[in-house]
């Protein structure tokens, strides 16, 4: 099955200050990705470097909004820099293909563009080239942005040669621009990666509960190895609960950054309190059902049954390890306590 695959970010054409191609190594709901200088010429590349050599199959992209390129390349290499550095490994990448992206104006440049790209190559560096912008009123410096980039692929052996993709392949896979945003834009038939390494699953969840997601979903495989099947049940439902909790909470800090952007203090504070209420009052509940084992959260503090602030057991059952500081800090502040009462999942 293709797995996420891990990148660093080796080189680029260049950035505006706070954008750095870097901040593609990051996926969280809070992310700036990477933003071109203004004014810049093109196309403008970056150049990652994938954490093992593998097979590429799937390559997810999620565009900005309103700073988006016309096209996007891809290039893949397969070769250790020499002395020379990147200089003389760029000589070695070979073309793969091109997506067009929406000119976004259809959702008056409110919505994200996540393109998904099926292709067959082995390699370990890939280089992404930008070409020119669409133009629009909210991007005056004529820049491009790339907000964040999924790999997923399978580990291969060294010695195991690159496929290059036929002339059908790139044009069924490159050539057809007429997919929807949040569709795939070529229906292949490559076995499906877990739904817990898709782009979107990071980009709108919660890192902790994120996390915590991952952990439930190995035990489950587990339990499901085992045949402990109402386990697993037990633990397929927690973890559709915690997905629901993760958006929840990864809104909160979209909306939390938005206020300190405006410099609104008092928005920000009322929702900093209201995710650490909610927090709180789940990872209690996970804390009661015990299902993640003795120390993967490393909590500092014990949650007893028997406190009046711990709710009754609700079907979410989640947790990390964030909040044991707070719990044994002592009680929360009035308002928070109340929030505790108040709060449910959306």
């Amino acid at each position: 099955m293709p797995r996420k695959i891990g990148f660093v970010v080796v080189s680029s054409s260049g950035h505006e200050d706070g954008y750095s191609p870097k901040e593609l190594m990051i996926h969280a709901p809070t992310v700036n990705g990477w933003r071109s200088d203004r004014y810049c010429p093109y196309p403008q590349e970056v150049i990652l470097q994938m954490a093992e050599r593998c097979r590429i199959r799937k390559l997810q992209l999620l565009a900005h909004q309103y700073l988006i390129p016309s096209m996007i390349e891809f290039y893949v290499a397969d070769r250790t820099p020499s002395p020379q550095g990147l200089t003389s490994l760029s000589e070695h990448f070979r073309r793969l293909g091109y997506v067009s992206l929406s000119d976004n104006e259809k959702t008056g440049f409110r919505a994200r563009e996540l393109k998904s790209v099926h292709v067959d190559a082995v390699g370990t560096y890939l280089r992404l080239a930008f070409h020119r912008n669409y133009d629009n009123r909210y991007n005056p410096y004529s820049q491009v942005a790339l907000v964040a980039i999924n790999i997923l692929g399978d580990p291969v052996d060294p010695n195991e040669s690159s496929i290059i993709p036929t002339k059908e392949q790139l044009i069924e896979q490159y050539l057809n621009t007429n997919q929807s945003p949040l569709d795939s834009s070529y229906s292949g038939k490559h076995e499906s990666a877990s739904p817990l390494d898709d782009l979107a699953f990071d980009m709108y969840q919660d890192p902790e509960v994120a996390h915590i997601i991952r952990l439930l979903d190995k035990q489950k495989q587990e339990m499901v190895r085992l045949e402990r099947y109402d386990v697993a049940k037990q633990l397929k439902q927690a973890i559709a609960d915690l997905q629901k909790v993760g958006e929840h909470l990864g809104r909160y800090e979209v909306e939390k950054r938005s206020a300190i952007e405006r410099e609104d203090y008092d928005t920000a504070k009322e929702r900093k309190e209201q995710m650490e209420a909610y927090r709180l009052r789940v990872y209690q509940q996970l804390q009661l059902h015990s299902l993640l084992e003795e120390g993967q959260l490393e909590f500092l503090a014990d949650v007893s049954p028997d406190d009046p602030e711990v709710m009754p057991p609700l079907r979410s059952t989640l947790g990390c390890h964030r909040f044991a500081s707070m719990c044994a800090s002592g009680p929360l502040s009035a308002r928070a306590a109340r929030l505790i009462q108040t709060l449910q999942p959306s």
